[in-house]
């Protein structure tokens, strides 16, 4: 994570990136690493203690891509795959290791409408 990401940002500022997309994705992918992190947190003692750090690193990584997603002017369109594999994510992430349904649906229906 404290790797890929900066990468990005710098390849964004020098202009090499042109797509929000690309930025997005790798958001989306530091969020899954640090989701799947956060699951496999919940079943070793020893591991519960990076539980709060994983479940944070995915949730800002996955705001930062949504957020990106839907930049106005800028963001993706509705059906691009980016952007609905990071609702789906976003939402799992919401029921399964948050606890939140309610939030979890509003994501999932968000991307739908």
């Amino acid at each position: 994570m404290n790797y890929v990401i900066p990468k990005v940002e710098k390849r964004y500022r020098e202009k090499k990136v042109n797509k929000v997309e690309e930025r997005a994705f790798f958001y989306k992918m530091v969020g899954d690493y640090n989701r799947y992190a956060s699951e496999s947190c919940q079943t070793v003692k020893d591991a519960k203690e990076r539980l709060k750090k994983f479940k944070q690193g995915a949730l800002s990584s996955y705001s930062k891509s949504l957020e990106l997603c839907n930049r106005s002017g800028g963001g993706m369109l509705p059906y691009n795959p980016v952007k609905l594999g990071l609702a789906l994510n976003f939402s799992v992430f919401h029921y399964e290791i948050m606890g939140d349904a309610k939030q979890a649906c509003n994501i999932a229906s968000e991307a739908l409408q």
